[in-house]
């Protein structure tokens, strides 16, 4: 699990720099503090989809182009003991809301991220 958040945060570093963003302007952008940028591109923190997809809108790219080619070692299990399984889901069952627009929507701060499933009902993670 290190090597792949190692492998993570070096994609997240390089597409900062590439931007000619500093940590503490990207911070800003995505409405987190300096250390937690700095905490994800070390692969020190395990980072939540929501932000995931906020650094990307920040840095113009897809999810797709952040994660592209960064994978779990063979044998790697759940502490459960199942294996992770992997999934896909479509750009267009998903839809993405900032946390302005969700404290706007309702009071509250935080990101939403709405994921339709194919017989049309939605969920939010």
């Amino acid at each position: 699990m290190r090597d792949l958040l190692r492998a993570l945060g070096d994609r997240l570093r390089k597409l900062r720099e590439r931007r000619g963003i500093s940590q503490e302007d990207f911070a800003d952008r995505c409405g987190l503090h300096r250390t937690a940028i700095g905490l994800l591109e070390r692969g020190q923190r395990v980072p939540r989809l929501d932000t995931l997809l906020i650094m990307g809108r920040e840095l113009g790219v897809q999810l797709t182009e952040i994660v592209h080619g960064i994978e779990l070692s063979p044998g790697i299990v759940r502490p459960s003991g199942s294996r992770l399984k992997a999934s896909s889901i479509s750009r267009q069952s998903m839809s993405y809301s900032s946390p302005s627009e969700v404290k706007k929507r309702t009071g509250h701060c935080g990101a939403s991220l709405a994921i339709t499933p194919p017989d049309g009902g939605g969920t939010s993670a």
